[in-house]
């Protein structure tokens, strides 16, 4: 099947080369012969080149030379994820000034190349000269932009598990997910394709075109094309890393052009393929490339590209967009840094070493002080009627434990104590709080019943007396940091 899309590919590029060249040929036979452009006779004024326009229309207007008697102002601009270019006639002008509203509230997003302006304007004589404003770009509509923390992290990814965010085709037929983390050599991103269709024995061709594009916009600019100062890397499977920049180039004729260069991608990377499964792409973006480590936060898009279960060539990406529009930092989603940890950083770890070291001889000889006095004071008095409560109270939680209604009230009125007996000696005698005891206890019942049967989790919550299975992994979490299920896998007792 994949050798079948080898050759559509092939039969499908040369037909586009021979559509553009058509194409350049009668654009250019057009505009040398037929209707030059003159920009001192007639040229844009409205709207800006470069301009992104957010609102619902947009102001064009037109400065003509006296010789101009009437012009026709007509709009190019794309109307699907193909990338094909509409054309129509906005408007015909004979009386000055030249200024048309022109609405833009039904268009799609025009973003990366934007659209596009030309006149035609006509002189008494019958010549026609023209003008051109390329470079325009629309975003009518509202939208909000995700929004993810980056972790701090020293260690690898599979450390942050739960940082993972999942992407995945309409139709659930290609499906990927990727993870981050920052520390001082810069951002770290994983990128898990999941494609049953991959193989390394792929021809190269087509290794080239599946892998993944990490994108930021390091300054948070927002613009809707990108540039040279946008960190764009392209990491296929079938070989090195390139770093591509984008340099956008507005003429004085109102033209516009994107031009591409790419570079090799000098630093950490690596690509680990799984044949019939999918592959793998770590990524190391080092500080210096981040301009500030860490920035508050930058703009990021991820895509993937890959087959997916039926061998079609997909593209994931996760701000969105159609085709091209996947490299407009107006629509990448925003990641905030989280703050470095206190015990990461050199100064602390300095400051801290420092501290122990004078408080280390005075720990000594306090120590020493007290073990003289340890043999002549205890550390609670306790009478006999305080041993005697404790006994009964301990009791009458444990007869209680399994009783969702049991509480600090309900133990008291059972026992003639007040509520504030009851925690004061749980206090001194346990440590612990009354709600945290009877917590404890219930974790402990919990254990057992999770290691010993085959019960469900909603059931053995609320047998040990929790009110939902949510209370009592929230307090198993707390008190043996690992989930109930993570417990049962570990200790169960087939």
């Amino acid at each position: 099947m994949l050798h079948a899309y080898k050759s559509l590919f092939v039969l499908k590029a040369a037909m586009a080369a021979i559509a553009v060249l058509f194409k350049l040929t009668s654009v250019r036979a057009d505009n040398d012969t037929l209707i030059p452009l003159d920009t001192s006779c007639l040229k844009f004024e409205m709207p800006e080149q470069g301009r992104l326009i957010t609102s619902d229309q947009c102001t064009v207007s037109l400065a003509a030379c006296g010789k101009i008697r009437n012009v026709e102002i007509r709009a190019a601009y794309r109307t699907n994820a193909a990338d094909s270019m509409h054309s129509r006639v906005l408007s015909k002008l004979s009386i000055r000034p030249f200024i048309i509203v022109w609405p833009v509230d039904s268009l799609q997003r025009q973003l990366y190349s934007g659209a596009q302006l030309s006149a035609t304007g006509t002189t008494a004589g019958g010549l026609k000269v023209r003008a051109i404003r390329e470079g325009i770009f629309i975003s009518p509509h509202r939208f909000d932009r995700r929004k993810l923390q980056v972790p701090y992290a020293l260690g690898m990814l599979d450390d942050i598990k739960d940082q993972a965010v999942t992407m995945q085709t309409a139709d659930r037929m290609l499906a990927a997910k990727f993870g981050h983390y920052w520390n001082a050599n810069g951002l770290h991103i994983r990128v898990t394709v999941k494609s049953s269709s991959f193989e390394r024995t792929l021809p190269d061709d087509i290794k080239d075109r599946i892998g993944a594009l990490i994108m930021l916009d390091t300054a948070t600019t927002r613009e809707p094309y990108p540039t040279q100062n946008h960190v764009i890397i392209k990491v296929p499977v079938s070989k090195k890393a390139v770093q591509l920049y984008h340099k956008p180039s507005f003429f004085p004729d109102g033209s516009f052009e994107m031009i591409l260069d790419t570079f090799e991608y000098a630093h950490e990377f690596k690509v680990i393929p799984h044949d019939f499964k999918g592959f793998i792409i770590d990524l190391t973006i080092p500080a210096h490339l981040l301009g500030k480590t860490p920035p508050d936060s930058l703009g990021c898009n991820i895509v993937v590209k890959a087959f997916d279960s039926k061998d079609s060539l997909r593209t994931l990406s996760w701000a969105g967009g159609a085709s091209r529009e996947i490299y407009s930092p107006y629509l990448w989603p925003t990641l905030h840094f989280a703050e470095q940890p206190l015990f990461s950083r050199i100064w602390f770890l300095w400051a801290s070493s420092f501290g122990a070291g004078l408080m280390l001889s005075f720990m000594l000889g306090l120590i020493m002080r007290l073990s003289r006095r340890a043999n002549s004071v205890t550390r609670f008095e306790q009478s006999e009627g305080d041993r005697k409560a404790i006994d009964a109270i301990l009791l009458a939680i444990d007869s209680s434990l399994t009783d969702q209604k049991a509480s600090l009230q309900s133990i008291a009125a059972e026992l003639s104590f007040t509520p504030g007996k009851i925690s004061k000696l749980l206090k001194r005698y346990t440590g612990k709080s009354f709600k945290a005891y009877l917590m404890n206890a219930r974790i402990e019942v919990a254990k057992e019943r999770l290691r010993s049967s085959h019960s469900s989790e909603a059931f053995i919550a609320k047998s040990c007396g929790f009110k939902d299975v949510g209370e009592m992994e929230r307090f198993f979490k707390k008190n043996c940091s690992i989930s109930p299920y993570a417990f049962r896998k570990e200790f169960h007792i087939s």
